[in-house]
């Protein structure tokens, strides 16, 4: 059983982009598309869900949302998604009910972390 994500609150998503290739990659090619904007939510956790557009081999991310069932084991794999990005996210993270309580910056691909 993995120490999972029980709590995801996005506080900013600023110029955001990741990987078109790399998200295709991760979710086995399943995406939606309905008027230009894309949605990924095929991912190993139960509930992952980037949004976006299309911006030559980059998705402009408007949302993004990351908890459930095998957070805990694919934080590493996600975390690799990020180390991609362009732009600026911050969230709020609460693991297993509050356990551990920590705001992740990314910026440009770094990541950082601070627990609260």
């Amino acid at each position: 059983m993995s120490y999972n994500v029980t709590g995801f609150a996005l506080k900013k998503l600023d110029g955001f982009t990741l990987p078109y290739a790399k998200l295709l990659e991760m979710t086995d090619c399943d995406v939606t598309v309905n008027d230009g904007n894309l949605l990924f939510d095929e991912f190993y956790p139960s509930y992952v869900e980037i949004r976006g557009t299309l911006d030559g081999d980059r998705l402009n991310v408007t949302h993004l949302h990351y908890s459930g069932e095998g957070s805990g084991t694919y934080w590493d794999e996600f975390e690799n998604l990020l180390k991609q990005s362009t732009g600026t996210l911050k969230a709020r993270i609460v693991w297993e009910g509050g356990d551990t309580v920590e705001v992740v910056t990314i910026e440009n691909g770094v990541i950082t972390r601070e627990e609260l």
